[in-house]
Formats: structure tokens, sequence, C-alpha cells
């Protein structure tokens, strides 16, 4: 199954059309999938009290957004054209780059660069993978 967030570092890595892909599988003639050569992570921002409850709604500021990196939206809401952080698991910042350190870095520059009250979240995310390069 997909999950959340799963599903948000797998999409950009595969190569060529989901539309087709999930059509394939369900008539059975899916035989392989292709993905690029590229790494992808994500890291969860969530509200205050996750996991354990939602916050009060939060206005989400984004500031620059580096290259290789972009925002899957979750928990949120939209009002007056602003975007609100609503739920526990509000979004995933994501970095897909060359390289896995240069992913991860991409990922964690957005996260430094979305605000919203209560904001939290990990700062281990791809640690183990490149423990022997840190």
């Amino acid at each position: 199954r997909f999950g959340d967030p799963e599903c948000e570092v797998l999409m950009p890595l595969i190569d060529g059309s989901l539309s087709e892909i999930l059509y394939n599988a369900a008539v059975g003639k899916l035989s392989s999938i292709s993905l690029k050569e590229r790494f992808a992570v994500g890291v969860v921002m969530a509200g205050e009290r996750y996991p354990y409850g939602s916050s009060q709604p939060a206005l989400i500021e984004v500031g620059e957004i580096p290259a290789g990196a972009h925002i899957c939206y979750a928990g949120v809401s939209e009002r007056e054209g602003q975007i609100y952080a609503s739920g526990g698991r509000v979004l995933v910042s994501m970095g897909v780059a060359q390289s896995l350190e240069q992913a991860r870095d991409a990922a964690y520059a957005l996260c430094e660069n979305i605000k919203f009250s209560g904001a939290q979240y990990r700062r281990d995310i791809a640690h183990q993978a490149l423990r022997d390069k840190i």
C-alpha cells in the first residue's frame, strides 16, 4: 500500500506515467517499473501536538525553496489565499538529487525555510544511511 510519507519519496523517482503504471497493473500487463537514478529524502513537518493530537491552525510561511526541493502538503487548510497547518502531519519537505547526501541537504534546507507555530521535525532522517560519510 502507498502510505504517507512513504509515497512522497517514491513518486518523484518513477520514470514514466503513474496512470499508465496503475492501468497496466490493474489489467495484469505490468512487467516492470523504471526508476530514475536519483535519491529522494522526505522529512515530515508536524504540528506541536503531533502525534497526540492536532494543534490550532497556524499560518505557514514558506521562504526560498532550494533547488531540488519541493513541498507535499498534507494536514493543511486554505483560508483567504493563505495556507494553514491544521493537522498532525502538516507537510513533507522533499529533496531529490543525484546523491543521498544532496537530497537530504535539500530537504533539510527547505525545512529551515518553512515556518509555522509549533513546527517540529526529526533531524536524523537518512542519518544511518550516511553515517559512514558524516
